[in-house]
């Protein structure tokens, strides 16, 4: 389950994101994935509802070979998706790429410590049939770079709690956070 809330830069729009996710290991290290979401806002504005599939693995990965041991691992994450607004003719999607480092420390009673890096690049594009986003009908595209950061505490029992924050490359983009928790089975 995801749920997201986040406003434009003035603060004059806020949004709302519902959605639900899944993934499963296929291969080793491979994972897939997918996400269904909807999205509305404060003002009038037309929901939009968003779909993705993922594909994530491990490239390098340095295990603790003891409870006590730091563990280093460096991972992929591709990510293409689809949103199309509810009430107008505008659509949009996006194909990413990450590459997430992540530093994980022991703890007190085997509970762990994670660090990550998330260096990213996107594109994305958007299709306005009703010139309501760019004043003419038309696509619009774009490759835009993404740093991300996060933190996390993972308890042994497989519960984990995490806070991330990342930022597009461009100018005025906003500086997005979050904070999650996720259960390991």
């Amino acid at each position: 389950m995801r749920v997201g809330q986040y406003s434009n830069h003035e603060r004059t729009l806020r949004f709302s994101n519902y959605g639900v996710s899944a993934q499963a290991k296929v291969w080793h290290s491979i994972s897939l994935g997918g996400t269904y979401a909807y999205r509305t806002c404060n003002s009038g504005c037309s929901g939009l509802t968003m779909f993705s599939a993922d594909a994530a693995g491990t490239i390098y990965r340095q295990a603790a070979l003891q409870a006590e041991d730091t563990e280093t691992e460096v991972a992929f994450q591709v990510t293409g998706g689809f949103g199309k607004a509810s009430k107008a003719d505008i659509s949009a999607a996006s194909i990413t790429g990450f590459l997430p480092m992540t530093v994980s420390l022991p703890q007190a009673h085997y509970n762990r410590l994670t660090f990550s890096f998330v260096p990213g690049v996107a594109y994305g594009r958007t299709t306005d049939k009703t010139t309501q986003l760019f004043g003419t009908p038309g696509t619009h595209g774009a490759v835009r770079f993404i740093l991300g950061a996060a933190a996390g505490y993972v308890f042994p029992i497989g519960l984990g709690v995490h806070v991330t924050v990342h930022r597009i490359t461009i100018v005025e983009s906003t500086t997005q956070t979050g904070f999650g928790a996720s259960w390991r089975f």
